[in-house]
């Protein structure tokens, strides 16, 4: 039998103010959505642990805030970063926007080539009408970053979220930490 291996790993999810990054967070951990919940004052975190196979991955999940005043302070928090959850919404163009703006910050603080990033297209449970922003873009974005910066093995993907009805958050979570431990198990054959 295989013995269980044990990583401990830091993910980020980040991206604008108010596009459902904490409650996303909280969803995973399994607490219910609320309404009522203050923005994130630089940062927060919380530990999961998640089995991938035989693996354990004892996770720190950094929801940043997504005000621009915190961004000297992301740069701390981005620092060992093995994995990013960006999230947008879809009832928000300007989240969509800056999402160059959040990958050259996480990529100035994170290696570009180590660092696989899955994307959350957020608040999917929200009338269709209410989109500012269409799957189509946001994949054509992805693909065209991905393309522009030779990162096909990150394996990037895109999941459409609810972060209120939970739909697609595990999903999320264990794709990134799936690639993740690729890129762990890589690090260990190369040493």
């Amino acid at each position: 039998m295989e013995d269980t291996r044990k990583f401990h790993v830091k993910f980020a999810l980040c991206g604008n103010l108010a596009v459902g990054k904490t409650s996303i967070r909280r969803n995973f951990m399994g607490l219910h959505f609320t309404r009522d919940h203050v923005s994130t004052l630089g940062a927060d975190f919380s530990l999961k642990k998640m089995k991938i196979g035989q693996d354990q991955l004892n996770l720190q999940i950094w929801d940043m805030g997504g005000e621009d005043e915190y961004q000297q302070l992301r740069k701390k928090f981005f620092h060992g970063t093995r994995g990013a959850l960006l999230v947008l919404s879809l009832v928000d163009r300007q989240s969509y926007l800056d999402l160059p703006n959040w990958l050259e910050e996480l990529h100035e603080n994170a290696p570009i080539d180590r660092t696989p990033v899955v994307f959350l297209g957020n608040k999917c449970d929200l009338d269709n009408s209410q989109y500012e922003v269409n799957r189509a873009e946001i994949k054509s974005f992805i693909e065209e970053y991905v393309s522009n910066h030779n990162l096909e093995n990150l394996n990037y993907k895109y999941f459409e979220t609810s972060a209120k009805d939970g739909i697609n958050i595990d999903e999320a979570f264990y794709h990134l930490a799936e690639i993740t431990l690729k890129f762990l198990d890589q690090d260990i054959s190369s040493n």
